[in-house]
Parts: C-alpha cells; structure tokens; sequence
C-alpha cells in the first residue's frame, strides 16, 4: 500500500508542471486547491449561421467567448453558444448579448449576469446552481434569479415602447424590477409581455397553449431550437388592466420562420438520414427475429 500511495504521489509531482505551465496559456487558470485546470472562456460557439461578430472578430464554429464578450448576430443570421457549465444559448437575429460577472468553479457553482440587450435569446440551463442568486438574466426593463430552468427573452422597441417578453419552458423564475408592479412569479406556460412608454409600464401577460408549448420543443434545424415569437401591435384599442385605453397585441412569427430559412436542406438532410437509419434498423430486427426462429 505505500508502494502504491507513493507511486501515485509521484506520478502527481510529476504532471503537476505540466499542469500548471498549461495555465499559463490565456485559455486556462489552474487551481492549486484541486491540482486541476478551469478555462478562462466561458463558452464555445457550436452553430453559426450567417454572420455574428465580437467587435471586430468574426465568429465561426469553435470560437471562444470571454467575460464581457458582446456577441452581435446581423440580420437573417443566428449563433448556438454552449457554456462550459453545460449550458445552450440561442441568439436570434439582430441581437445583442453579453455575459457578465463570470466566475465559475464548478458546472454547479458559477456566478453570472446573463444580459439579453436587445433580440431574440434562448437559454437551457441544465446544471442546477447551488443559490437562487447565483445565475442571473438582465434586460432593460426586469432582471431575474435562476437554477435549472429553460426560458425564452424576447427585448424589443416599437416605436416609443421598450417590450420585454419572457416565456417560461420549465422550471421557475421570479421577476423583478425598478417598480414593485413588475415582480412576478413564473411558472412553466407562462409568458409574460411587460411593455414600458411615457405612460408607465403594462402588462400583457398570457399563457402558451399546449400546441405552442410542443412547438417550442422541436428542433428548426440540427441542434437548433425555436425561438419566442415576437409581439406585434396591430394598432386596436382595448381596455389595460390599468382602465385606460392602448394598443392591442398578438403574437406573430415574425423572425423566427426567417432566422432558419436557409436550413430548410440541411433539415431535409437530416430527416432522410434518419428515415434511412430507421430503416436499417427495421432490416437488422427483422433479420434477428428470423434468426431466431430458425
């Protein structure tokens, strides 16, 4: 047993320089505590489909993503980030995201402030956080505590309104804001619209329908998955739950049907694929189940 426990001591002393020249490179930082190393990105970009840039560097498959990194999509043109922590972002077109405050230690413990500045996003978020606080989601008008939960953020403006959409797939998340009017709880189903103008800030809050929920589930392309649809106004009045008079909304598929267009074939592809797997393996079970007949 000594012979053993002093073979593995060896063998440690022995790697520990390598580990640690290894954390020299800009790309990792070693823990002295658990003799192990902890990149120093936070996440690597897994599908790029048209054109997205951190300032001046143009992203493509594999490229690395910082602290503080602002990830700008262009128009007809999305990005699937996956954190080192296991997490999946989905950044639609013409979107502005940023992570802020990173710190991670383990896929369980990490902090960060996920900032949604503007477009569509989408988050799986499977590794649970040890406290309520430690992962957190920003846009201009609310911000919100999360563990493991799957949710969608729409941010836009129409005019003078600043329209902030979040849609809850599972899990729970509460809202908080500038005003107490804004705090709410979320359950999964949930969708709430908070729009703000010169007037204040209004709900207009509704539930997805089974069928959208399902929808929202399905893959557009591979490894791709849908995002929220936006909000329109189409310019009638209804009653506010405030009593006054505004536009009314709905929800339109506006960007999304158009964001993965040009994966039509790639989707294509994939479903023969999949039907030709099925098929062989239809062959192999019924070729199987003849064998053992015989």
């Amino acid at each position: 047993m000594k012979i053993l426990f002093s073979f593995i001591i060896a063998i440690c002393c022995l790697y520990l320089p390598v580990f640690q020249a290894k954390a020299l490179d800009k790309d990792w930082n070693f823990d002295p505590k658990t003799s192990s190393l902890i990149p120093k990105y936070l996440g690597l970009v897994k599908v790029m489909n048209g054109k997205a840039v951190i300032g001046d560097r143009e992203l493509k498959k594999g490229s690395k993503i910082y602290n503080n990194d602002l990830v700008q999509t262009s128009e007809k043109s999305f990005v699937v980030i996956e954190m080192i922590d296991l997490t999946v972002i989905t950044l639609g077109p013409k979107s502005d995201f940023k992570v802020e405050n990173w710190a991670y230690r383990t896929k369980n413990d990490r902090d960060a402030v996920f900032s949604v500045i503007k477009g569509q996003w989408r988050a799986l978020i499977k590794s649970k956080s040890k406290d309520d606080d430690q992962l957190k989601i920003k846009t201009n008008l609310v911000s919100m505590g999360v563990r493991g939960t799957e949710l969608m953020v729409n941010v836009n403006t129409i005019g003078n309104k600043e329209i902030t959409q979040i849609a809850l797939l599972e899990g729970h998340i509460h809202l908080q804001g500038e005003r107490p009017e804004l705090q709410q709880d979320l359950l999964p189903g949930d969708h709430a619209v908070i729009i703000k103008d010169q007037k204040g800030f209004e709900h207009k809050d509704r539930k997805l329908k089974p069928d959208e929920i399902k929808s929202y589930q399905e893959y557009t392309a591979p490894e791709v998955l849908r995002l929220l649809d936006l909000v329109v106004f189409d310019g009638e009045k209804e009653a506010s739950n405030s009593g006054l008079e505004t536009e009314k909304i709905e929800v339109k598929n506006d960007s999304s049907a158009l964001v993965f267009k040009s994966n039509d074939e790639a989707v294509k592809k994939k479903k023969e694929a999949d039907k030709s797997l099925k098929d062989n393996l239809d062959i192999l079970n019924s070729t199987r189940e003849h064998n053992l007949k015989e």
